[in-house]
């Protein structure tokens, strides 16, 4: 159950039990998004209290969610024999692109589990969504889920500097630490 009080009254402005999965607010605070439990994708605009609904989204195995730094879009990395990111244009609740992401998955006594993934995060600048995983880095443009650059120079964890102008990642060997300009990319 997921439950939406005005900080200032202490009233009750929303009440949902058809809520499940981790919720999030966007950098902006202006976003609530969260998968329900009839496997659509929700966006709730905080100020208006207006929902969004995007019902052509992958939930099975759902593992990574998150918003852009622009509070504009919104990922959902999912699937089992499909493993793919879902970009989803906030406003509209629009499926924007669907990008394929690595997965290896590994078996022990008790489940099956993800040994090897991209991991995602967004540019500072939100143009691009970065997948980093054991044998390589990709950047995608965020807005129409095209593959821009990839090198397998890197792996993972990557991450961009907080100005967004440079990428690190660490290099095959897993002792050099890898920088590109982001500037001329």
């Amino acid at each position: 159950m997921v439950r939406l009080w005005d900080a200032a009254t202490g009233s009750l402005i929303e009440e949902s039990e058809s809520l499940f999965s981790t919720t999030n607010f966007s950098p902006d605070s202006r976003w609530l998004g969260f998968i329900r439990s009839d496997e659509k994708v929700g966006l709730l605009n905080l100020e208006n209290l207006t929902l969004q609904l995007s019902e052509d989204v992958n939930t099975d195995y759902v593992n990574q969610q998150g918003f852009s730094p622009d509070s504009r879009t919104y990922v959902i990395a999912s699937g089992y024999n499909n493993y793919h990111a879902t970009l989803i244009e906030i406003s509209t609740g629009r499926v924007r692109a669907k990008i394929p992401l690595l997965a290896k998955w590994g078996f022990d006594i008790v489940s099956e589990y993800q040994k090897d993934r991209d991991l995602l995060s967004f540019h500072p600048s939100s143009k691009f969504l970065m997948g980093a995983n054991h044998n390589s880095v990709k950047l995608w443009d965020a807005s129409t889920g095209t593959l821009v650059w990839e090198t397998r120079d890197g792996r993972d964890p990557a991450a961009f500097s907080r100005d967004g102008k440079l990428l690190a990642a660490v290099g095959k060997d897993k002792k050099t630490i890898l920088l590109w300009d982001m500037v001329s990319n």
